[in-house]
């Protein structure tokens, strides 16, 4: 009896999940770090929505599409060319280096950090074509001198450990002298800026290490 109601189960909700949710379910998996059951929960919120207030709703993100840019110098969103951390001439000559522009939010939250951002989306890979990577190095390069402070805050996968590294190699050919950290190592391992508590991320950078 339980295996038929399981399998009565399954059916219902392979009838629930017909060719337009299985669509939407697939074009919202392009979107990065959500999860299946997170794409889920979007999919059921927005079907039990009011019409108008969908409607009102994907208005609100064709603006914010054609309204909202990524800042020229460091990719942070804004709506202007430039963010108004990039333009804030008070701001020190440090740069934390993040994955992601909602990264910097994080930080920001903390009112701890004075100086600037870059977001640096490219992770190294070994195994693949690296031009991304490339072009990310070359403008965060550009933003940096020698009395420059660099902080690393990609996630500390493999991919994101390597990457750092790899990054504080190119800096130092250019800048021998140059002040490059990471955050503290009392992280867990893969653990990236979004998932990581305020109280944990503003210790991490209290106590970043020098490498």
């Amino acid at each position: 009896h339980m295996m038929k109601f399981h399998q009565n189960l399954v059916q219902q909700e392979c009838k629930v999940k017909n060719n337009k949710y299985l669509e939407l379910e697939t074009k919202l998996k392009k979107i990065s770090n959500l999860s299946k059951k997170q794409i889920q929960k979007i999919i059921f919120n927005l079907i039990n929505l009011d019409k108008n207030d969908l409607n009102i709703l994907f208005d609100l993100i064709n603006q914010a599409k054609s309204e909202i840019k990524k800042c020229k110098i460091c990719g942070y969103y804004s709506s202007d060319d430039l963010c108004l951390i990039c333009t804030n001439e008070m701001r020190t000559n440090k740069i934390i280096v993040v994955e992601q522009s909602d990264d910097i939010d994080r930080f920001e939250e903390l009112k701890i950090y004075d100086g600037k951002y870059y977001v640096f989306s490219s992770l190294y890979n070994l195994k693949q074509n690296n031009d991304s990577f490339n072009k990310d190095f070359d403008k965060l390069l550009s933003l940096i001198n020698k009395d420059s402070e660099v902080i690393l805050a990609l996630k500390s996968s493999m991919e994101g450990i390597l990457t750092m590294q790899y990054i504080k190699k190119l800096i130092t050919e250019k800048y021998k002298n140059t002040n490059i950290f990471q955050l503290s190592m009392g992280l867990p391992y893969n653990a990236s800026v979004e998932y990581i508590d305020p109280l944990t991320l503003k210790q991490s950078l209290l106590n970043k290490s020098k490498i």
